[in-house]
């Protein structure tokens, strides 16, 4: 989404800052955040009354953290009905702990350039239940959600991790990568 507007509040040092749409706002919408990464070309640095034209998006890490409530408490559900083994939530919230970890180091090497996580590795993690946590990650650090390869892999091993946990939990057996 791009926003044509004035700049009302920037944090140099951060590289973030709220930006007044030109065509004015309604509701929330009268102040967008936006980061020194959603200029196109930077000619300047920001500065608070500057008109400024910068990719701006309201952020979904809320949808995401929604979705991954949703999907544990479903999965708790399974466990009160007697479809799948006390352990099974456990192991989702554990691996999808580790794997949030995971992205905010391999994020942290991004910036500062050093070794990375392999992206193979970040989608294991995914298939074998970290998804819930990858899909956290990924919102509230704003890390791998721009590559569409990516994020194509990542939704259909979401797809297979729960199409699996439904499967197995239709016929009352403890799921394999537990």
């Amino acid at each position: 989404m791009r926003f044509t507007g004035t700049i009302v509040e920037w944090n140099e040092e951060r590289g973030f800052g709220f930006i007044e749409p030109a065509a004015g706002g309604s509701g929330d919408r009268k102040r967008t955040f936006f980061h020194i990464k959603a200029y196109r070309t930077l000619t300047a640095i920001p500065s608070v009354g500057r008109g400024e034209t910068a990719r701006a998006s309201p952020p979904r890490h809320g949808l995401a953290k929604f979705g991954a409530f949703v999907f544990i408490g479903a999965v708790i559900v399974l466990v009160v009905v007697g479809r799948v083994p006390w352990y099974v939530p456990v192991w989702y919230v554990l691996i999808s702990f580790v794997t949030a970890i995971a992205y905010a180091i391999d994020k942290g090497s991004a910036e500062r350039r050093r070794w990375r996580t392999t992206e193979s590795t970040l989608q294991w993690m995914a298939l074998i239940g970290g998804w819930p946590g990858a899909w956290i990650a990924q919102q509230d650090l704003r890390h791998k959600t721009r590559k569409a390869s990516f994020q194509s892999l990542f939704r259909g091993l979401v797809v297979i991790n729960v199409a699996v946990l439904a499967w197995f939990a239709a016929v009352h057996l403890p799921p394999p990568f537990m």
